[in-house]
């Protein structure tokens, strides 16, 4: 199948595939002429069934396709048709609508074999898949074999896409699995259509490697033969363990721990692994050692001063902790970690130079020795060297003279080494100067046993020249731009190039960190500064310089301002030099005027006509450039009004400024009070903004534009003081609220939202803003209530918060409360034409005296559905109607109770009947009453 991909991707290997099938066929029939076999046929198709989008490759196996005119299927060509071999032939199927079509080869001498081949949509389905299972990071190749499988179907497995989908066929794809956390997840393919999904029949799963955490003992001899206890999680039965890669044969199992026989192995630390049945590895690195006999190999530095004190390091194998060292058989402490390779010691003080044994002694008293491996050597002492000076950069050779060189000695300019060392003798020694920065440095040599010798003079290192900046810094392509380049190290004799063009006559090296020149012609654009004094060392800055071309004017800011000029203005291009002008439309853009870089000048407009006019400015050396409609001179705005046209003291009302010629940047002010955040321009006829504290009184409102230009309108905003309360009319009420009232005062607002008035804090209802000088609603009931009279604040708050406070101006009065004795009472109500007398008194509980009281009768009603209504009369008789009850006062009167009916028979039985004692002050009290009606 890739070979097919290759063949047909190549337009030359598809041509070499029909030279060489050519070949073949003129191999087999020869070179004359003769009678084409005829059986040419299709003996089988790679698939029959396929989706109506086609765009799949198709395999048509037969006989004798050696010279193949075309394929069509119902009559649509095959395309990429590749000849494989004489009885093989591939194509890319075309699109075609759902059906059984025809498949055709057409062939030499009008030859034809066919086929048939249906278009349809494959149910889409998944059969199996091949890895059934893998590890949570994925990254495996998957194949899922099934149906329906279209080009772009997509693959998800735990609902994690699966990345590098490949349709190989409809029934067959493959893609990478993704990382996924451990369990059982579902393999899902979607067509295109992202409609069409089919679910895998078993679930993919993702398994846990297991996880080593510790092993115990973390060491052991080289002939092995302990138990190795692992611990850890993921383990499971049929573990492996490998110690370094040898079996460890495992003893004991369990989900958390194993231990297995300890093989033999070589010294070294290795790493621990366990494997799963399923063939996730868990490792611990480095987790167990195998020890030897210790060995040493060097010991560096080797050699040291009489006086010691240098930290040895001595290499070798199986050194570990507890290791001690002797040089020359005294002590050498050991400092840091001992590691199986690597044991460092501080070497003692010894009294005489010369070569001595170094030792390393184990805690299992394994010793090793190595004759010789140390030397104490005397210091080394430099008296002088040549030459004393040079550049920065290095590359000099350096001899130095003293006493004491030894082979492999080093020398150090400062604290940077010299390169390519050689001593020639105890007495001298030479090397390569490093480079350094620019200062005199002490010269060291230091031999291998690390005693130095230090030079008392000093070597000089000459700076190379810099360059910090070019001014002027641009001109003209044709050069002739006198140019001051300022830097450092300049020498008699530099000599200076811009971007490769020489800076020429006059050139005056005026200083060592300044040079005078004279530019020359060169190509447009920045370029680098360059100054290179006579010892061939040089300096440069980039960008230094820049060649310009006649200059562009791209736009203008501010890009509007009065017609009688003094705007301040930057114009903005590329290629201003020194000395350029500006004019808008003719008329100069004048002092101050500051060409601020190569891209901005600044400057203030004169005066000119109404309108867009062209910005041009021109260079020094006549080049100009243009911008039409650049600037454009406006009248001064107009204020025409402000709503809302007040606002408190202290400023927060939201207003808008109504005029004309406002502009972007503009500022607004009431009286001289900045109108503030939030502030926008919305449109040249409107701008809102924010008030902020002023005095009381009519102020003006003022716009000023950006180019200063201003209009105005007198008396537009009025600054009004927080309101009074002075006066409430009625000035008392009863503590249930209800009555309606009129405030009195001052600065009562009724926009943008009414004031909110409250009463001892509680809202009043019903506000209607009558005046600035009144407002009316309907008090609320006293919160809480209180058994006696009681002032209380009313306070007035306008939208703009500020709030006025009448201090006792309303007062509630206490409320009379009704009650009967007794309550409840049970009568008989008596029978037709047949009176019952009873006596009741009604008690004021209550703090205040009630109004003239009266009654009302609710007639009786059936206690049971089977009775017909007979309604009850009731009547009061004397006593209390018409009576105004003080507080705590009684009065009793005498009910009078009649059952009668609607026919001329009585209907028997208990009735409900209802008093109402209704009072203009006292809440109404009901008595309900019981009773029957006789006989």
């Amino acid at each position: 199948m890739m070979m097919n991909h290759f063949l047909r991707s190549n337009h030359f290997m598809k041509l070499h595939s029909l030279l060489a099938m050519l070949v073949l066929f003129l191999s087999l029939v020869g070179c004359n002429p003769k009678e084409e076999d005829n059986n040419f046929s299709i003996t089988s198709l790679s698939e029959t069934f396929g989706s109506p989008n086609g765009g799949t490759e198709i395999t048509i196996n037969g006989n004798n396709f050696s010279l193949v005119d075309g394929i069509t299927f119902d009559g649509l060509p095959c395309t990429d048709v590749t000849i494989v071999s004489i009885t093989q032939i591939t194509c890319t199927i075309p699109a075609h609508g759902a059906g059984l079509v025809t498949v055709k080869i057409f062939g030499r001498a009008n030859r034809v074999a066919t086929a048939t081949y249906t278009y349809g949509v494959i149910p889409l389905t998944i059969t199996s898949f091949l890895p059934s299972s893998g590890n949570e990071a994925g990254l495996i190749n998957i194949d899922i074999v099934g149906a329906g499988f279209l080009a772009g179907a997509t693959v998800t497995i735990g609902g994690v896409n699966c990345p590098s989908v490949v349709v190989n066929s409809s029934s067959l794809l493959s893609c990478t699995v993704p990382a996924h956390a451990a369990g059982s997840a579902t393999i899902v393919v979607t067509n295109p259509d992202l409609i069409t999904t089919a679910s895998s029949p078993t679930d993919y799963e993702y398994q846990v490697a297991p996880v080593l955490t510790s092993v115990s003992p973390t060491f052991a001899m080289l002939a092995g033969g302990g138990v190795l206890t692992i611990t850890g999680t993921g383990f499971v039965a049929g573990n492996t363990v490998k110690v370094g890669g040898t079996v460890c044969p495992v003893l004991t199992e369990a989900l958390t721990s194993i231990t297995c026989t300890i093989p033999p192995k070589t010294a070294w630390t290795y790493s621990v692994a366990v494997t799963n049945d399923n063939l996730l590895v868990g490792t611990l690195q480095s987790a167990f050692t195998y020890r030897g006999p210790p060995t040493i190999t060097l010991a560096g530095p080797n050699n040291s001063p009489l006086a010691g004190g240098v930290l040895i390091s001595i290499v070798g194998t199986g050194f570990y902790a507890g290791s001690t060292a002797t040089i020359g058989g005294v002590d050498c402490p050991v400092s840091g970690t001992v590691t199986n390779t690597l044991l460092t010691c501080t070497n003692p003080a010894n009294a005489v130079a010369g070569a001595y044994a170094v030792a390393v002694t184990n805690a299992d008293t394994q010793t090793i020795s190595m004759a010789g491996g140390f030397n104490y050597y005397a210091a080394p002492a430099v008296t002088s060297f040549s030459p004393t000076a040079g550049p920065v950069a290095g590359g000099g050779t350096l001899t130095l003279t003293g006493t004491g060189f030894r082979a492999g000695a080093g020398i150090k300019i400062g604290t940077s080494p010299c390169a390519s060392v050689s001593v020639s003798s105890l007495t001298s020694a030479t090397c390569v100067l490093p480079p350094k920065t620019a200062a005199s440095y002490t010269v060291t040599l230091t031999n291998t046993d690390f005693q130095a010798g230090t030079s008392v003079p000093t070597y000089t290192y000459q700076p190379p020249p810099t360059v910090t900046s070019v001014a002027l810094n641009a001109g003209a392509l044709g050069g002739g731009t006198a140019v001051t380049v300022t830097g450092t190290g300049f020498t008699a004799g530099a000599t200076v190039d811009f971007g490769g063009s020489n800076c020429g006559a006059p050139l005056t090296v005026v200083s060592a960190t300044s040079i005078t020149c004279t530019t020359t012609a060169h190509d447009a654009g920045a370029v680098t500064a360059t100054v290179t004094n006579a010892d061939s060392q040089s300096g440069f800055v980039a960008n230094a310089f820049t060649y310009q071309a006649a200059p562009t004017v791209t736009s203008v800011a501010l890009n509007g301002g009065a017609l009688g000029g003094a705007t301040a203005v930057t114009v903005t291009g590329t290629g201003f030099l020194a000395g350029a002008t500006v004019d808008f439309g003719g008329s100069n853009c004048g002092t101050p005027l500051t060409v601020v870089s190569a891209t901005s000048i600044t400057c203030t407009t004169t005066a000119h006509a109404a309108g867009a006019v062209t910005a041009t400015v021109t260079n020094a050396d006549l080049q100009s450039g243009f911008v039409a409609s650049a600037f454009t001179y406006r009248a001064a705005p107009t204020v025409t009004s402000v709503a809302f046209n007040a606002g408190a003291l202290g400023g927060g009302r939201a207003v808008t400024v109504t005029g004309t010629g406002f502009l972007a940047g503009a500022t607004v002010d009431f009286g001289g009070s900045s109108c503030g955040a939030p502030f926008t321009v919305v449109s040249a006829t409107s701008i809102t903004c924010t008030t902020t504290a002023h005095a009381v009184g009519a102020v003006t409102a003022t716009v000023t534009n950006a180019d200063l230009q201003s209009g105005f309108v007198a008396n537009a905003f009025t600054y009004q003081a927080a309101p009074t309360v002075t006066l409430v009319t009625a000035s008392s009420g009863l503590q249930v609220g209800g009555l309606a009232v009129t405030i009195s005062g001052t600065g009562f607002l009724a926009l943008p939202t009414l004031p909110t008035v409250t009463f001892d804090g509680t809202a009043c209802t019903g506000i209607a803003v009558v005046s600035a000088t009144s407002i009316t609603c309907t008090t609320p009931a006293l919160a809480g209530g209180t058994p006696v009279d009681l002032a209380v604040d009313v306070v007035v708050c306008n939208a703009d918060s500020q709030c006025g406070t009448g201090v006792g101006v309303f007062t509630y009065t206490a409320t009379p409360v009704l009650a009967f004795s007794p309550s409840i009472p049970l009568y008989d109500f008596g029978g037709q034409n047949n009176d019952v007398m009873v006596t009741l008194t009604i008690t004021n509980t209550g703090d205040g005296t009630s109004g003239g009281l009266y009654f009302d009768v609710i007639n009786g009603i059936p206690v049971s559905s089977i009775y017909t209504l007979t309604p009850i009369s009731l009547l009061a008789i004397d006593g209390c109607s018409g009576v105004a009850l003080a507080a705590g006062a009684s009065c009793t009167f005498d009910l009078a109770m009649e059952a009668w009916s609607y026919s001329q028979v009585s209907q028997f039985g208990t009735y409900t009947a209802t008093l109402d004692v209704i009072d203009s002050i006292a809440a109404p009290i009901s008595l309900s009453l019981t009773g029957d009606v006789i006989p």
